[in-house]
C-alpha cells in the first residue's frame, strides 16, 4: 500500500487508513473515539496505518502539498491534517488533530488585529492597531508576542478554558 493509495482512500464501507504513530498531543487512534473516529481493524498494516471510520468527514488533498491530506467535517471545519512521507524518505505519516478554536493575527498595509476563529467564523476580534516595525514579518513570526494576540488568547482562555485540548469542544 503506498502513501498515494492511502491519501486517496475513501471513508465509505472500506474505511479510511490513518497513521497509528506520530499523532500530536500524544493521542492514540482509540482516544479519537471522543470525536467520533471508530477504529475498524485490530492491528495496523506493516506501514503503520489502521483502518478507521470517520464521522461525516471528507478527505481532500491540501492545495499547498500533494503529500498532505486534510480531513474536513460536515460543517466545513478542519479536523485533522495527515502529512505523508514518500518512500524515498522512509515512508510513513504523522497526523495533527486540529483544535476547534484558534487565534490568528490579521494584517493589512496599515493595521493589524487578532481574531479568535471557530473554523472560518470569527467569534472575537481585537481593536486594530497601527502596524509598526515591531509588528509581524511576512511569515507571521512573533505573532504570539503581539499585544493583539495576547488579548485574543486571554479572551479565548477565559471563554474556552480547554481550548488547547484538540478533543475539546467538538460537537
Amino acid at each position: 500500500m503506498t502513501n498515494q493509495h492511502i491519501a486517496s482512500n475513501s471513508n465509505a464501507t472500506d474505511g479510511f487508513f490513518l497513521p497509528v504513530r506520530r499523532i500530536n498531543a500524544g493521542l492514540t487512534l482509540q482516544a479519537l473515539s471522543a470525536i467520533g473516529v471508530e477504529v475498524l481493524d485490530d492491528k495496523p498494516t506493516e506501514l503503520g496505518y489502521q483502518r478507521c471510520k470517520l464521522p461525516n468527514w471528507t478527505a481532500e488533498t491540501a492545495p499547498e502539498s500533494s503529500m498532505q491530506t486534510r480531513l474536513i467535517d460536515d460543517q466545513g471545519r478542519l479536523r485533522a491534517k495527515i502529512f505523508y512521507k514518500p518512500g524515498s524518505q522512509g515512508a510513513g505519516a504523522s497526523m495533527e488533530i486540529a483544535n476547534r478554536y484558534k487565534v490568528v493575527i490579521v494584517t493589512d498595509e496599515r493595521f493589524q488585529w487578532a481574531e479568535v476563529r471557530d473554523g472560518n467564523e470569527v467569534i472575537y476580534m481585537t481593536n486594530g492597531t497601527r502596524r509598526s516595525d515591531r509588528n509581524l514579518d511576512a511569515y507571521g513570526f512573533n505573532a504570539e508576542l503581539q499585544p493583539e494576540h495576547v488579548e485574543a488568547s486571554a479572551w479565548l482562555a477565559a471563554n474556552f478554558p480547554e481550548h488547547k485540548n484538540p478533543l475539546a469542544y467538538w460537537n
